[in-house]
């Protein structure tokens, strides 16, 4: 019903970032991960300055084994806004592709910013012999 109601919202406002972000939230549940990844570049070209739809759609590259292109995303968000959401989101990444030291740089920058930040002491723990 949701997906419904959005849909209805962007044929009368194609230029809304946050319905195109929960439309690719959506999709990806349905597991429409390249309609998903359409979705999350409108939203992050709508609106370039917000880091939250850049680390969706880094999420859908991801997702996709699109590696580069998420890392690029990740890196976006960290330019835009230092969280230490986005540092992991970045390290879990290079595990993917085997990269651990640049993981383990990305994790140790989490809890720089956040010594609570309790996902990358996870991370750390798991991935980083």
């Amino acid at each position: 019903k949701a997906e419904h109601y959005i849909r209805e919202a962007l044929t009368i406002n194609p230029g809304l970032p946050q319905a195109h972000s929960s439309l690719g939230i959506i999709l990806k549940h349905r597991g429409l991960l390249e309609e998903s990844l359409k979705e999350h570049k409108l939203a992050a070209d709508l609106r370039p300055n917000n880091p939250d739809y850049h680390l969706n759609l880094g999420n859908a590259y991801a997702r996709m084994k699109q590696f580069d292109r998420a890392i690029d995303e990740f890196k976006t968000c960290i330019r835009l806004f230092e969280k230490p959401g986005y540092y992991d989101a970045l390290g879990f990444t290079y595990i993917q592709i085997g990269q651990t030291a640049h993981a383990r740089q990305a994790w140790e920058r989490a809890l720089a910013l956040d010594p609570f930040y309790e996902q990358a002491r996870k991370r750390l723990k798991q991935y980083i012999p």
